[in-house]
């Protein structure tokens, strides 16, 4: 619940050009914090930039490029191919045996929230990339 309000609450605060949302929601200036301020490195042909603490990824493209566990889980997949683009606003944190990922696809009004207990396993692109190649909308 607590994602899916996040998710509502940025979609009606971006559309209506605002930094509140009507009803209510707890969550305020998602228009700023979810804004690009920074391009991530590498070269992109779509979007691929770093707001506060949020990810911003027009697929398709790598689900995430800056992460201190990329050198353990090597090079991530393409997310998004063949499909039509799309944007995917992710947060992703992680400590020593523990990854987790958030990612909200607001054009279609889902998200994927990835929980492991293990760096290692915890490839989000190999994972997200089955649920997001099911949307019937694409």
């Amino acid at each position: 619940m607590l994602y899916k309000e996040i998710l509502n609450a940025s979609v009606d605060q971006f559309t209506d050009r605002t930094t509140s949302t009507v009803g209510g929601s707890v969550f305020k200036h998602l228009t700023t914090t979810m804004s690009a301020h920074s391009k991530l490195p590498g070269p992109s042909f779509r979007e691929s930039t770093y707001g506060l603490g949020w990810l911003r990824t027009q697929l398709p493209n790598q689900m995430f490029k800056i992460s201190p566990s990329l050198a353990l889980l090597g090079e991530q997949p393409v997310l998004g191919e063949g499909a039509t683009p799309r944007l995917l606003v992710a947060h992703y944190g992680s400590m020593p045996g523990a990854c987790c990922g958030v990612n909200l696809f607001p054009e279609f009004d889902a998200l994927v929230v990835l929980l492991t207990n293990s760096t290692f396993l915890a490839r989000h692109g190999r994972l997200v990339h089955p649920a997001y190649h099911a949307d019937p909308l694409r």
